[in-house]
């Protein structure tokens, strides 16, 4: 007879993963590398934290130079890539780490913090999905998310954009991409 235990950090994944399943969310599993240009697509300042990447020494190809410092860029391509073969809607969701150099050049290694994404697309799917996604994702998990509007987010629209707060910190945010990425992106 073999014993297991969970400990509450290991299970937080399982809860975070089955509470968005219910929802009709898919895990998407993407690479944890891409390139400035992914940035530079969702109009990612130069000076801002999230250019502040562990880059590759030896990349696999130019399109994979630096580690990932949010989910965002590779979400959007999913859901592109969906897109365009003629998938219309869908609900994607990535819980996966991502990288801050503590120093650069690096002395040691990134700090790695899970992080979590989603991403909603087609005719039924709106601002109000991830907002509904999102509080009921808090209330699995017995906590409890309130939302402040968010006009800063380079690739969010300044409308249709909102920051999560847990206790009165900042912990995320969401909405509709922006119409400029949408046109940049000729998507519908």
């Amino acid at each position: 007879t073999e014993i297991y235990t969970l400990s509450l950090h290991d299970a937080l994944p399982i809860c975070v993963k089955n509470a968005l399943c219910a929802q009709g969310f898919c895990e998407a599993m993407t690479m944890s590398f891409y390139a400035d240009e992914d940035l530079d697509a969702l109009h990612i300042a130069k000076d801002a934290p999230e250019r502040n990447a562990v880059r590759i020494l030896n990349p696999l190809s130019a399109n994979l130079t630096i580690m990932r410092t949010l989910l965002a860029p590779s979400l959007l391509k999913t859901v592109v890539v969906n897109l365009k073969k003629g998938n219309d809607e869908g609900r994607l969701f990535e819980l996966a780490n991502v990288y801050a150099p503590k120093a650069l050049p690096l002395t040691e290694l990134p700090k790695e913090t899970k992080h979590l994404g989603l991403a909603v697309f087609g005719a039924e799917e709106d601002f109000f999905t991830v907002k509904g996604a999102v509080e009921d994702l808090a209330e699995s998990l017995g906590m409890r998310f309130a939302f402040e509007r968010a006009e800063d987010v380079p690739y969010l629209h300044p409308g249709i954009a909102a920051y999560i707060l847990c206790e009165n910190e900042r912990i995320g945010c969401f909405g509709k991409i922006s119409n400029v990425m949408t046109k940049e992106l000729d998507l519908p």
